[in-house]
């Protein structure tokens, strides 16, 4: 496949919370590979099913250098996401929404024309201009397609949180360093960690027996001291730490793992 040469960068429709990218890529590129292109990115050839988003994207076209081809009389502009390859002469969009507006540059088209017209591109006559075409899918003119993708709304999956000690032994009322790891993934790749609260399931002060205050603190995204402590009239003190993990949409995961100190030695 053609290597990426420019892009805009993503921008959001605030009518729809969605985001558009404009590639322009090396080597005239076909429909099927664009849309596989797009899927790969985490999106899809954009679907615009509406006078207002048609603009908006064709406005961000026009501001992506080399988007537009002009063999001929012609202005050829990226590929979008309708295709009546799988029944002729009805059109999809790749997103199963439904088809109605469709600003054809010829009030004759779509026509099939030559060896079958089955996908769809921007296309004007001379300038550039917000209507569309249907082409067949090798176009040895068209070099871009615009990808479309939803917005985030799923959280990262937290497969695993681990303390390092999660047991802390002798019980001498020191504080101990501990060091929170996360294994967490996301669609977006990229995912952010830290530790938001802990909690101890015995109180701060009171105890008697040499206890000492303030036995929390978080020192960082993954660190906190903890303090080697317990009551000797119970089974033994339990920290419970809580983690949130976000990605770069700010939906977000928490998990919790513990920290003990035993009421005896070798008990956990």
């Amino acid at each position: 496949m053609a290597s990426q040469i420019a892009l805009a960068t993503p921008v959001e429709w605030a009518q729809n919370g969605h985001w558009y990218e404009v590639v322009v890529v090396t080597e005239p590129i076909s429909w099927p590979d664009a849309q596989a292109a797009a899927v790969a990115k985490g999106g899809y050839l954009a679907t615009l099913t509406s006078e207002e988003e048609n603009l908006f994207v064709f406005d961000l076209v026009c501001s992506a250098p080399g988007a537009w081809t002009h063999p001929a009389e012609f202005a050829e502009g990226p590929w979008l996401g309708g295709s009546d390859a799988a029944c002729e002469g009805n059109w999809q969009w790749v997103t199963g929404e439904p088809w109605g507006y469709a600003p054809w540059f010829r009030s004759d088209l779509p026509d099939d024309w030559g060896t079958g017209e089955d996908y769809l591109c921007f296309w004007a006559v001379g300038d550039p201009a917000p209507t569309w075409n249907d082409a067949s899918a090798p176009q040895s003119s068209i070099f871009s397609y615009v990808v479309e993708y939803e917005p985030d709304t799923e959280p990262p999956t937290i497969t695993s949180i681990t303390v390092s000690p999660n047991v802390l032994w002798p019980a001498d009322h020191r504080r101990v360093p501990a060091t929170v790891s996360v294994v967490a993934s996301d669609d977006t790749g990229v995912v952010s960690c830290r530790v938001i609260s802990v909690t101890s399931s015995e109180p701060d002060n009171g105890l008697g027996d040499g206890d000492t205050a303030g036995d929390i603190e978080i020192t960082g995204d993954l660190n906190v001291l903890l303090r080697a402590e317990r009551s000797g009239n119970g089974n033994g003190r339990i920290y419970t730490l809580t983690v949130e993990c976000k990605d770069e949409a700010g939906n977000a995961s928490t998990g919790t793992a513990t920290v003990t100190v035993p009421r005896n030695q070798g008990q956990k």
